[in-house]
C-alpha cells in the first residue's frame, strides 16, 4: 500500500499545481481534516491557521519556516475540494 501523502503528491502535482508554489500535501490533507473535526469554513479555517497555535503546530502553516506560509480561503477551498475527490477515488475504486 502507497502512503496517502505520497499518493496525493503524484495526483496533485500533475493536476493542480501546474504553474503555482505547491503546498506540503500532507499539510493541506491536515487542514481538511481539522476543518471536518471543527466544523470550520474555509475563511474560518484561514483565521484558525492564523491565530491557533494547536492548529499552526498541527499543519506546519505558519510556524518559522517562510516557505509555509498560510493558504488564503480560496486556495483552501479549491485544493480541500480537490484533496476529497483525489482521496474518494483513491481509497473507493
Amino acid at each position: 500500500m502507497i502512503p496517502i501523502a505520497d499518493n496525493l503528491k503524484v495526483k496533485l502535482s500533475k493536476e493542480v499545481m501546474r504553474g503555482q508554489v505547491p503546498y506540503d500535501y500532507l499539510s493541506l490533507l491536515k487542514v481538511l481534516l481539522l476543518q471536518q473535526w471543527h466544523q470550520l469554513s474555509d475563511p474560518k479555517m484561514e483565521e484558525a491557521l492564523h491565530t491557533r497555535i494547536d492548529f499552526m503546530w498541527f499543519t506546519g502553516f505558519g510556524l518559522a519556516d517562510k516557505e509555509m506560509h498560510v493558504p488564503d480561503e480560496t486556495r483552501t477551498y479549491a485544493l480541500t475540494a480537490h484533496i476529497r475527490n483525489l482521496c474518494t477515488l483513491i481509497y473507493f475504486n
